[in-house]
């Protein structure tokens, strides 16, 4: 009798090993997915961080330099400031809503935007009699005020920035 040879077997992938294949595939695709958006996401906020500070530092040095330019200071309190600057001019700095507003010579009436999105506004005022600096925030008599502090939390696009400083005024 004759033996039947059989050929030999085919290799070819199994039902089993495409589904595990096309399993692994699916995993590798959405963890490089997870890492692209991530990483996408986490630009746009160090973006909004970036320009949060820049925008803030450059409009609080801006502040601050006109403040130095002062000639006097005619009012103040813990969130306000008016001054009297060399050309004669009454400029006044509040906080209104979430605005710093400024007027020149009371003008324009409600005042112009500064800096939009302020949270947080405080101002100190320091007074030099002599022999030590004494600070307020509502100074009894503006005109003898020498240097002022100030800060301000600024928020935009969900990012948050605390920036400070100080101005000595020179026409002390």
């Amino acid at each position: 009798m004759r033996r039947l040879i059989r050929p030999a077997r085919v290799r070819a992938f199994t039902l089993l090993e495409m589904i595990v294949t096309g399993l692994v595939s699916v995993l590798l695709g959405a963890a490089i997915w997870t890492l692209l958006r991530t990483s996408y996401d986490n630009q746009y906020i160090l973006m909004n961080q970036n320009m949060v500070a820049t925008n803030s530092r450059r409009m609080v040095d801006t502040f601050a330099d006109n403040l130095r330019g002062a000639k006097a200071l005619t009012a103040g309190d813990g969130s306000s400031i008016t001054y009297t600057n060399n050309s004669n001019q009454t400029v006044k700095y509040w906080k209104s809503g979430t605005n710093l507003l400024k007027t020149v010579n009371s003008l324009p009436a409600g005042g112009t935007v500064a800096i939009s999105n302020v949270s947080t506004l405080s101002f100190i005022y320091w007074v030099w009699n002599g022999t030590s600096w004494s600070g307020s925030t509502s100074p009894g008599t503006p005109a003898n005020v020498s240097a002022v502090d100030f800060s301000m939390t600024v928020l935009q696009n969900g990012s948050s920035r605390k920036v400070s400083g100080s101005a000595k005024i020179r026409q002390k």
